[in-house]
């Protein structure tokens, strides 16, 4: 996986990305599942992987909860700061997150793991940073049977098709299977359609 390349190219991708997201309702989709999940938010929360803030400022604004956002993309984190609703932005890598050990009460990641280099660094740093029972949001894209694994974007071709190439999709069952094996029990899950190729599965899990 070319972690630069990919970076280069979300970079090409940050000032169109949001109207991406809402045109294939991906948008919509996750701020229905953090709906769900919100009653469980308190305190700080750290949003990985951020992109434009999407799921950050809505918390932010759903919430009395402190959020924090951390992205690879500088462009990205630029898109997310012409509205920062009060939210910390930083720009760094998911993999060595800069935060003390049990710093938040909850991390979040939204449509981020097909892009770690690593998932396994990724989800350590995650449980390193949280507190003791803190809570671990995930939100992850799983394909339809008989659908080839690729974002969306990649219909549009140029190089969003070069970005949709680089992407490592390992499927929502290899992505449970890695966060429970690094200290994080599963208390509750949904699924809601994005389209007719895929859906969302929105996961919570808490640190043990």
């Amino acid at each position: 996986m070319d972690i630069n390349k990919i970076r280069v190219l979300f970079d090409r991708f940050a000032p169109e990305y949001d109207r991406h997201m809402l045109e294939t309702n991906h948008i919509s989709v996750q701020h229905k599942i953090l709906d769900d999940f919100l009653p469980l938010l308190h305190g700080s929360v750290l949003d990985v992987a951020t992109g434009t803030g999407t799921v950050a400022k809505y918390i932010r604004g759903k919430s009395s909860c402190k959020v924090y956002a951390i992205e690879n993309s500088p462009e990205m984190i630029m898109e997310a700061n012409k509205n920062s609703q009060g939210i910390e932005y930083r720009v760094t890598d998911a993999h060595r997150l800069p935060y003390e050990n049990e710093t938040f009460d909850a991390v979040t990641i939204s449509y981020g793991f097909y892009w770690f280099e690593s998932p396994e660094k990724v989800i350590s740093e995650v449980r390193r940073v949280l507190k003791p029972d803190g809570i671990f949001i995930v939100m992850e894209e799983q394909f339809k049977q008989g659908q080839i694994p690729k974002p969306k974007f990649s219909e549009r071709g140029e190089y969003l098709e070069e970005l949709a190439n680089l992407e490592n999709y390992i499927g929502i069952y290899g992505l449970k299977q890695k966060i429970e094996g690094k200290g994080f029990g599963l208390i509750r899950e949904i699924s809601l359609p994005i389209d007719e190729v895929h859906n969302t599965v929105g996961m919570v899990y808490q640190k043990t």
